[in-house]
């Protein structure tokens, strides 16, 4: 994903410094979100490993 960003921008001669802003937000908001439903699916992956059903 950084990689196309980073390509997005340095494609454009011009970019405005709120588009650059934005888009670094928009990433670090999806990031943070992967990251939180990752830590979740490997809590559940523990949990049911260590209660079989």
């Amino acid at each position: 994903m950084d990689q196309t960003i980073g390509q997005q921008l340095t494609q454009g001669n011009a970019v405005e410094p709120y588009t650059v802003a934005h888009l670094e937000m928009m990433r670090d908001r999806i990031l943070k979100i992967l990251n939180a439903q990752l830590q979740l699916n490997s809590s559940s992956d523990r949990t049911d490993a260590t209660n079989p059903a």
